[in-house]
């Protein structure tokens, strides 16, 4: 709600009056600070610590909150789809992608602000004229339609490393979450074309380039996006926002990705633009997307099959974890509070190496499995200690919770009885 209300207050002047007055505004605020008056600089202060003091208060309480895994359950009405049940499998996976979005946070709020995005540009578009040059046509054309594979599908596998083991008890799964996926996001497209219809009814965008776009988003683009289901290796978590990562600023595959998605069709479509008529171009970029559309069985086959051969990649999730956790225990260890001091000998040393495959090398493995002693015996060893830790992981779990707990209830709140 504060944001959107920010946003309002920052174009309530456009809202009420016209575009020309909006700028006025705001260029004589800026002459206002450049000549040294006084208000604006007031005004401008008075805005800076009341947003930052809210932005503390609201970090605050979502990163304690978030620590101490502190859920607020409600009562939801269950989906049940039942209209896809008709497709099977794929059908199944479809529904996942539905509730994914409904229910977690994450995901949700990408959603949420591609479709307030595209709606934005729409509007700027359709009622003003400052997009309405051939170059800033096609790359916002291009924008509305790639956004939500930009800010969603570029994730791909990264959300289902929450759900993996369970995806991975038949292998033949994740060939059909890859295809379910590629529905879904295909008809995701019809958003941004229902949004972008004013455009076409104002005069300023054609039909044809709409479809045609959209056609090549759904092939090209979408092929190049599928692609990251082989690279994309860390778990993004579905609802935590402040004490975890998107993934996308430390991976430069999906940096690299995302500006290709972006600028190849630029320069494809203004290639052909200058050597043709727009209408041929067009129905070029949408030759383009259906041939990547009548083939997509074959190169998500592709995606999958060397998904699998990267399957068995050695584990290094655990070793992070004992390293954010040592990090945790040493800044933890500055304290002076007994109680927080006798909560931290709770945290278990985790055995980073015990519960993997005894060998990175596959065909190690391989080899110590036909010897059937050496093979049981390590098999036997290894869930061991994947039990060991589960309950060492349980332990963390627990020992967060209650350092947050008692934190929130007699440090802080210790202090504000104080104040």
């Amino acid at each position: 709600v504060l944001p959107i209300l920010v946003y309002l207050g920052a174009y309530s002047v456009w809202i009420v009056t016209d575009f020309n007055t909006f700028t006025n505004f705001y260029s004589s605020i800026g002459r206002g600070l450049e000549h040294g008056n006084l208000l604006p600089h007031l005004v401008a202060l008075v805005l800076l610590v009341s947003l930052s003091l809210v932005n503390r208060r609201l970090q605050y309480n979502n990163v304690w909150r978030e620590m101490g895994k502190q859920k607020v359950t409600k009562m939801k009405t269950v989906s049940h789809f039942t209209a896809l049940d008709r497709f099977g499998e794929i059908g199944e996976y479809l529904k996942i992608e539905i509730k994914s979005l409904m229910r977690n946070k994450n995901p949700r709020k990408s959603f949420t602000f591609a479709v307030v995005i595209v709606l934005i540009l729409s509007l700027l578009v359709s009622f003003t004229d400052i997009y309405d040059s051939t170059a800033m046509t096609n790359f916002w054309c291009f924008y509305n339609y790639v956004v939500f594979g930009a800010m969603l599908l570029i994730r791909i596998m990264s959300y289902e490393g929450n759900y993996i083991d369970a995806l991975m008890v038949h292998k033949e799964n994740i060939l059909k979450l890859l295809t379910a996926k590629y529905y879904f996001f295909c008809g995701l497209l019809v958003f941004p074309f229902i949004l972008m219809i004013p455009m076409v009814v104002v005069g300023k965008w054609n039909i044809l380039m709409l479809f045609s776009y959209g056609i090549f988003t759904a092939g090209f683009q979408y092929f190049i996006l599928m692609q990251l289901a082989v690279y994309n290796k860390q778990k993004l978590p579905l609802n935590e926002n402040f004490i975890s990562k998107s993934g996308v600023e430390n991976n430069y595959i999906q940096v690299v990705v995302q500006m290709v998605t972006f600028i190849v069709p630029m320069v494809v479509i203004s290639i052909l633009e200058a050597l043709l008529k727009e209408e041929v171009a067009w129905l070029i970029m949408m030759a383009i997307g259906l041939g990547f559309i009548s083939t997509h069985k074959l190169w998500l086959a592709n995606i999958y099959r060397r998904m699998m051969k990267r399957k068995y990649e050695p584990d290094h999730e655990i070793e992070r974890i004992s390293e954010q956790l040592e990090s945790v225990i040493e800044d933890l260890g500055n304290t002076r509070d007994r109680q927080v001091m006798h909560e931290i000998n709770h945290y278990p040393v985790l055995a980073v190496k015990a519960h993997t495959r005894p060998f990175e090398k596959p065909w190690l493995n391989v080899a110590s499995a036909i010897c059937l002693p050496l093979g049981a015996f390590f098999y036997c060893r290894m869930w061991r200690f994947r039990l060991r830790l589960y309950r060492d992981l349980q332990v963390v779990r627990n020992t967060n919770s209650s350092i947050a707990n008692y934190v929130e209830k007699h440090l802080v709140g210790g202090e504000r009885e104080t104040q």
